[in-house]
């Protein structure tokens, strides 16, 4: 019951915000269980082309926070998903970022991987500890060809 008394005292718009957040939790996660990666980079990148509001700097947070609430109730909702829902929300409301990726080996020898936002080469999130990874260069999902015609 607690959970739904909190629901119920969240203002409509971030009861709005955190449906959406869910929604693309939804897309992501299941798309990266059943589609080829590179097509699931594809979605992304189309989802995600801005509308012609211009962008709110403050929706940074909120939608991080909303994406981090929506993902406790997907089963698997990784740093990838997260990161993809996070990208396209933020692209739709005319902020754009670089998806980034980074591996590391642990103690035993095993592989970790991470994913993670930035914007203008600064990792968008502070609290993430990205340091101990091996960034591979930066995913580009916005398509050169768009972004000179949005520059134009």
């Amino acid at each position: 019951m607690p959970t739904l008394r909190r629901w119920m005292d969240l203002p409509p718009a971030e009861k709005r915000l955190f449906l959406a957040a869910l929604g693309w939790v939804v897309l992501f996660r299941t798309s990266l269980w059943t589609l080829p990666l590179r097509f699931v980079m594809g979605i992304s990148r189309r989802v995600s082309m801005a509308r012609s509001a211009p962008p709110v700097e403050d929706s940074i947070h909120l939608v991080h926070q909303a994406v981090g609430r929506a993902a406790r109730y997907m089963p698997r909702a990784s740093c990838l998903t997260r990161s993809l829902s996070i990208y396209a929300m933020l692209g739709r409301r005319g902020i754009v970022t670089q998806l980034r990726i980074g591996v590391v080996k642990d103690a035993a020898g095993k592989f970790l991987a991470h994913a993670w936002l930035e914007r203008d080469g600064a990792k968008l999130f502070p609290g993430e500890e990205i340091e101990r990874y091996l960034p591979f260069p930066s995913v580009d999902l916005i398509r050169q060809s768009a972004a000179n015609q949005n520059s134009a």
